[in-house]
Order: C-alpha cells, then sequence, then structure tokens
C-alpha cells in the first residue's frame, strides 16, 4: 500500500500502480467485510457498542475506498487521492489505539480512578478514537497543503 502514494512508481509504470490500487481496494473490502464476519464467527452472542463501532468502521473502509474508485473512474484524479488517503486512515484506525493506550498509560496509569474510566471507554470506542485521530491529522494536512498552493498561486501573481 505505501507505494501507492509513490509520485515517483506512479509516473514510470502507470499499469503497476493500478494495478496496486486494485489490489488495495478489493483488500479494504475483504478486510472490512471479513472483521465483521469474524466478529459473528468468534463471538456470536455479543452485539454491544464495541460491535455497533467495528460494523461503523467497516461501512467507513468501504465507502471511502467506494468514492476513491469512483473519483479515479470520473477522472478526478486529486479527489481519488485524497480518499484514498482516508480510508487509508481509516483503515489503519484499528492500530491507532495501540499508540493512544500506550500514552494513556504511560501518563495516567498512576492515576487509578481516572486509569478506571478512561480504559473502559476506550474498550468499546477505540475504533472511533483512532478514526478522529487519523482524519483529523489527514484533514489538517490538506488544508495545510491547500494553504500552501494559494500562497503560492498568491506570490505568482504578484510577481506577474
Amino acid at each position: 500500500m505505501p507505494f501507492q502514494f509513490s509520485p515517483a512508481i506512479r509516473i514510470k509504470n502507470l499499469k503497476l500502480h493500478k494495478a496496486g490500487g486494485l489490489i488495495a481496494l478489493l483488500s479494504g473490502y475483504i478486510m472490512g467485510l471479513s472483521a465483521i464476519w469474524m466478529h459473528h464467527v468468534l463471538l456470536p452472542d455479543v452485539f454491544g457498542s464495541r460491535y455497533v463501532v467495528l460494523v461503523m468502521m467497516s461501512i467507513a473502509m468501504c465507502i471511502t475506498f467506494l468514492l476513491a474508485f469512483w473519483h479515479i473512474i470520473n477522472g478526478n484524479v486529486q479527489s481519488h487521492r485524497k480518499w484514498m488517503i482516508r480510508a487509508v486512515a481509516i483503515t489503519l484506525a484499528a492500530v491507532t489505539p495501540l499508540f493512544v493506550e500506550t500514552f494513556i498509560f504511560l501518563f495516567f496509569g498512576q492515576f487509578e480512578n481516572i486509569f478506571a474510566v478512561i480504559i473502559p471507554f476506550l474498550n468499546d470506542y477505540d475504533r472511533l478514537v483512532g478514526i478522529a485521530i487519523n482524519l483529523t491529522i489527514i484533514e489538517y494536512i490538506f488544508l495545510n497543503e491547500k494553504f500552501k498552493q494559494k500562497s503560492q498561486e498568491r506570490l505568482m501573481m504578484l510577481e506577474e
């Protein structure tokens, strides 16, 4: 997946980029849908908030990959790029809670009362927290790109 974001590979070998993109798209769908299936197989009687968050994350993964695919079919490369980055951010949100839990343990582990409140909440909503963190970072980067682009356009207009 990381090679999909390399401009050098995209420019030099478009067929490889397209094949890798198709694999990433199919993998995203399989991953999102298999997570729900695995929950039903491994924990068939558990349908609490953790399950609802899992379904929400799986749906978000499928929708963002679908939007990225739809934009590239319509020739909108910039929107495709942004939606692929969002899709990967949502997919990686399953791992983000590991870093959040480490941070919480390091800074709040000695405060048993706070720790006792935070950990059960994080256990139920960790994927949503991961999605929020990852998408916040991504959208911040997109805003900075947009700001830099507008600044460069203004400078070019002033130079003319």
